[in-house]
């Protein structure tokens, strides 16, 4: 049996103006686009996701819905 852990994902404030979404966002890349998300692979915090900050209730649930927000590593097994 295979392990491997993986680093959930994570709401920052990236600026005055804007949030990032970070960590294994790939598996929701298409709900982050539709959420209105640009992908950024130069952020100074590592490659993510941008939204400006009038989304943050939005992406705080959605983070949260998908067992990211920082605290805890996943544990998958394959």
């Amino acid at each position: 049996m295979k392990y491997e852990i993986v680093q959930p994902i994570k709401l920052i404030d990236y600026s005055d103006k804007c949030l990032a979404v970070i960590g294994e966002t790939k598996p929701f890349k298409e709900d982050l686009k539709k959420m209105g998300g640009r992908f950024n692979y130069g952020l100074s915090c590592g490659a993510g996701w941008v939204f400006p900050k009038k989304k943050r209730e939005e992406l705080e649930k959605y983070v949260n819905s998908k067992g990211g927000d920082g605290r805890f590593k996943q544990l998958l097994l394959f």
